[in-house]
């Protein structure tokens, strides 16, 4: 078991989803087992005799008598006897190869291949090129009498006898091959991700793609326009493991930040794939490599132990919140990561506190020798660095974990909010091999904490359905306006009291007393209306529809950032007034009107139409004829120009509170920008007038003719 204090912290935002996987918790010590208890997790010594997690004996389903293991139900395998698949008869030769212990079995059996995504099987042409023997499907159809030559020709290494029974179980036994040289048919392999994707990109009007546009922003950045690349297929939040399901997780796990403070512990748990209920379920001659399923399903009822100890027997301390994540590693081993948030009275505050919990040294084999067992066999390191420089945590000749780690003769607080953990110098040096090739001593010990270590043996708008123009939040409106409700909540709040059916489309009120954390979907200030209306419906209590949002005192106003400002929910920025006042007097009008236009787009600013009649007269001055502010061309100029530098980011004048360009201000322009630009410039009088000053030689140069008077 790996076990950290961090104190790392980001803000986070409310949703009004239920968040299932994120609970308070409310322990009584009477509710513990025999096994474990409030706070047994710390200061724990081998002594205690705490026993080791076994899970019970599987259970055998009386309908299809598949084994289910601890914290499965009967509707893991056939529904209760409602499932029937027809059984496929095992061919007894080929029973025979994968059980046979003589060479010409090979010994070894075979591998367990294991696939990911769309699976392809190449067929090749149907016949082969000039001066090259048959492979792929040709072997089926083109010189059929040499197909054990031509197969045998493909590796050195095969057995001709092998082959010859494989090929004839093949053409006994599998219908495919059967009808293979007939129908030619392509071999379709049907993963479940590849047809939840296929059913993703047809439907996507179905989805109502268009409306993630909020969600992208976020996710992209910078990207301000992700269609650029390829065509686009928008995966939705219910698609697991896509980016805007990653994103809402995320959110979710951040709003349990905001509210109950940054977590105290992260905990590492992985599968072991020595666990005895593993071992015991193996066939002759298996690997645990050669059973994923296994794996999988050992690992989860034991991680269901784990929450357990943890959330509800408190092991480590009360918890008040937690959230996690189950990840696979490259070998195909599942691993948890999980993050818990303690009660305040159980915080760790100071190093003595995180030395109660963690250790970072090997234990002394004849005080703890089972604990020394388990530290040397399972939380040791590597080896990398010069005993292993192929290791895969070495990265430029050093280990990205940066083991060994220095010896401290006391834990104390890191200056990344981590702490170092003790690991005192006690001049041992033991051996991981019997040759004594491979030493270690406390600087390779991965941090764990005794108990768990010892329990566990490693911790470390879709269709025309009516139901569908139905939304979280058009349904909480009709709540209101059906007066359904007496207690005006805030959107965030709703789901404290009420639990979204997302079948039926409707909230519910809640019968049990689970308390969950609401949030709304994060929106950035640049997304216009979508950013002011998350700000209303978290200072709105018990709104009855959009207009509802849009009315205040009896006014209707036409944009949600306008009802906003009369709400009183935006604050005037005095610094954006005094910027533009400042460079008024130091800038060129050219300059002024770009700071105008930034300000727009970035610093989304309060009573834009007051700020543009206390600029508009500076933004024109050096336009022809500047003195008339009135003059409906000088006016329409400034807004195209401001307009066009909105344009360049997808933004336009019509967002804001501003005057809009006339329709027919497209006729008045006829000339291009950069001459409309030096012309522009003024011409002092001194140099209009030193025109008639010019003798005929210079006028006929400098002037042409069609311009002489």
């Amino acid at each position: 078991s790996t076990s950290g204090a961090s104190t790392s912290r980001r803000q986070g935002v409310d949703r009004a989803v239920e968040l299932n996987h994120v609970n308070e918790h409310n322990n009584n010590s009477d509710d513990f087992s025999h096994r474990s208890g409030l706070n047994c997790a710390r200061d724990f010594h081998e002594r205690q005799q705490t026993p080791r997690l076994l899970l019970p004996t599987p259970i055998i389903c009386h309908y299809c008598r598949a084994k289910l293991f601890h914290g499965e139900t009967r509707n893991f395998c056939c529904n209760g006897g409602k499932i029937v698949l027809p059984e496929v008869p095992v061919p007894s030769e080929l029973y025979n190869l994968f059980t046979d212990q003589s060479a010409e079995a090979g010994r070894q059996g075979v591998y367990a291949f294991r696939a990911h995504g769309t699976m392809y099987h190449k067929i090749g042409t149907l016949l082969p090129s000039p001066g090259t023997r048959p492979r792929y499907i040709q072997m089926f159809i083109y010189d059929t009498e040499h197909e054990i030559e031509n197969r045998l020709l493909e590796n050195n290494g095969l057995d001709r006898g092998l082959v010859e029974k494989i090929k004839h179980i093949l053409d006994v036994h599998n219908p495919f091959v059967q009808n293979y040289g007939n129908l030619l048919n392509e071999m379709i392999y049907l993963i479940i991700e590849t047809q939840k994707l296929k059913f993703i990109r047809t439907h996507q009007q179905d989805i109502r793609a268009e409306l993630y546009q909020g969600l992208q922003d976020c996710l992209n950045g910078g990207e301000d326009d992700a269609g650029n690349v390829g065509r686009r297929t928008i995966l939705p939040s219910s698609f697991v493991g896509s980016p805007r399901d990653m994103y809402q997780r995320y959110q979710d796990a951040m709003s349990v930040v905001q509210k109950f403070g940054k977590p105290d512990l992260f905990i590492t748990m992985t599968c072991n794939p020595s666990w005895e209920e593993i071992q015991n379920e193996l066939k002759p001659r298996q690997t645990p490599q050669d059973r994923p399923d296994l794996l999988t399903r050992i690992f989860r009822a034991k991680f269901e132990e784990l929450k357990k100890d943890i959330y509800t027997k408190g092991v480590l301390g009360k918890v008040v919140a937690h959230v996690h994540v189950i990840e696979f590693q490259k070998r195909g081993l599942p691993h948890a990561h999980i993050l818990v948030i303690l009660d305040e009275n159980d915080k760790l505050n100071t190093p003595d506190d995180y030395d109660h919990i963690v250790r970072a040294e090997i234990p002394d084999k004849n005080d703890e020798p089972m604990l020394y067992e388990a530290v040397m066999r399972h939380m040791i390191h590597g080896p990398c660095g010069e005993m292993n420089v192929n290791a895969p945590c070495m990265k430029n000749g050093t280990c990205k974990k940066n083991y060994p780690k220095p010896f401290a003769p006391c834990t104390i607080q890191g200056t990344d909010s981590y702490p170092i953990y003790r690991r005192r110098d006690d001049n041992r040096s033991i051996s991981l091999d019997r040759n004594c090739d491979v030493v270690v001593d406390n600087g390779w010990v991965v941090p764990y904490n005794p108990w768990l270590l010892l329990n566990f043996q490693r911790i470390s708008d879709v269709l025309s359905d009516e139901r569908n123009s139905r939304t979280m939040l058009t349904e909480f409106f009709r709540v209101y306006n059906e007066g359904q409700e007496p207690n005006q909540y805030l959107y965030s709040e709703f789901p404290k009291y009420y639990r979204w059916m997302s079948n039926e489309k409707v909230w519910q009120k809640r019968r049990s007393q689970q308390k969950v954390i609401g949030r709304d979907i994060c929106y950035i200030t640049n997304e216009g209306e979508r950013f002011y209306l998350r700000i209303l419906l978290n200072h709105v209590r018990g709104p009855k529809s959009f207009d509802d949002l849009l009315t205040v005192n009896n006014l209707h106003y036409p944009t949600f950032k306008q009802a906003a400002e009369k709400r009183g929910f935006l604050e005037e920025d005095d610094s954006i007034r005094q910027c533009l006042s400042e460079a008024r007097a130091v800038r060129m009008p050219s300059a002024l009107r770009r700071l105008f236009a930034t300000i727009l787009l970035y610093c989304q600013p309060t009573g834009v139409r007051q700020l543009w009649e206390e600029n508009y007269p500076y933004m024109i001055e050096d336009y022809p004829s500047s003195s008339s502010t009135n003059n409906v061309l000088i006016l329409n100029k400034l807004l195209h120009e401001i307009n066009s530098i909105l344009l360049q980011h997808k933004r336009s004048l019509k967002e804001f509170d501003l005057p809009q360009i006339a329709e027919d201000y497209q006729d008045l322009r006829s000339i291009s920008s950069l001459i409309e630009d030096e012309l522009s410039i003024p011409i002092p009088l001194d140099d209009l007038n030193a025109v008639s000053k010019l003798n005929p030689d210079q006028l006929r140069h400098l002037i042409p003719s069609s311009m002489r008077s």
